[in-house]
C-alpha cells in the first residue's frame, strides 16, 4: 500500500503538474470506477485494491518500431518527415495503451505472472527503441527547413521524456517499501517537468495541426498526452 500512495503522490506531484498525467487520469478513472461499485453493492464493503482486474484481450505486443536507423546523411522531403512524425507518433501510443493495461493491474497491488512481466518488459524495450531511432534519424539526415529541425526535437524530446517519466513510475512502484533510491528517482521525475508541460505540449499540437500531421496523442479528444 506505501508504494501505491507513494506512486500516487507521483503522478499528482509531477506528471499532473507538467501536463503528462497519462496514469494520474487512469487512476482516477479505476477510482472513480470503485466508488460506484461500492456505492450499489450492500453484500460487501472490499475495496478496489482487493477486487481482480482483467487485462483486456487486446494485449499483443506490437510487431514494430520506427525503424529508419539505415536512413542517414540524406536531404528529408516535407511529404517525408510529416509521414515519419506520424508514424513515430501512432507507434508509441499503440505501445503506451498496451503497456497501461498491465499498469493498471500493477497499481492495483496485483502481481503481474511471469508471461505478463514478460510482456510488459518487451513493450518498455520496445518504447525505448521507439524513441532511440526517431531521434538517431532526426540527428542523422537534414530536415526540410529550420522549423522542422525544432520541432522534430521537440517531438522527440517530449515523447522519450513522457515515457521515462512514466518507466520511472512503474520503477518505483516495484521497489520495496524501505528501497531510500525511492526518493531519488522521485528527484528525477521532477527534474523532467521543464520539457513535459502543457506549454509545450499544445506548441506541439498547434505545428501538428498547422502541418496537418494527424495523430491521436496530441489530438484533443486523446487521453494518451493530456495536458487538463
Amino acid at each position: 500500500m506505501k508504494k501505491i500512495v507513494i506512486v500516487t503522490l507521483i503522478l499528482i506531484l509531477s506528471i499532473g503538474l507538467v501536463g503528462c498525467n497519462r496514469l494520474s487520469k487512469e487512476d482516477s478513472e479505476h477510482s472513480d470506477k470503485a466508488d460506484t461499485q461500492e456505492e450499489h453493492s450492500t453484500e460487501e464493503n472490499k475495496s478496489s485494491d482487493d477486487q481482480d482486474i482483467s487485462l483486456e484481450p487486446d494485449t499483443k505486443i506490437p510487431d514494430h518500431v520506427f525503424e529508419k536507423t539505415s536512413v542517414r546523411h540524406i536531404q528529408i522531403s516535407e511529404k517525408t518527415i510529416k509521414k515519419d512524425i506520424e508514424t513515430y507518433i501512432n507507434i508509441d501510443k499503440k505501445i503506451n495503451d498496451t503497456i497501461n493495461t498491465y499498469k493498471m493491474k500493477l497499481y492495483s497491488n496485483q502481481k503481474l505472472s511471469n508471461t505478463e512481466a514478460n510482456k510488459l518488459k518487451k513493450l518498455v524495450q520496445l518504447e525505448n527503441e521507439n524513441d532511440t531511432n526517431f531521434a538517431q534519424y532526426i540527428q542523422s539526415n537534414q530536415m526540410p527547413n529550420n522549423e522542422y529541425v525544432i520541432y522534430t526535437d521537440k517531438i522527440s524530446r517530449y515523447i522519450s521524456t513522457a515515457n521515462r517519466i512514466e518507466q520511472k513510475s512503474l520503477e518505483i512502484s516495484l521497489k520495496s517499501d524501505d528501497d531510500t533510491s525511492i526518493f531519488n528517482d522521485i528527484e528525477q521525475v521532477n527534474k523532467d517537468q521543464d520539457i513535459v508541460n502543457d506549454r509545450e505540449k499544445q506548441d506541439i499540437a498547434n505545428f501538428l495541426e498547422d502541418k496537418n500531421i494527424k495523430t491521436e496523442t496530441f489530438n484533443e479528444d486523446s487521453n494518451h498526452i493530456d495536458i487538463d
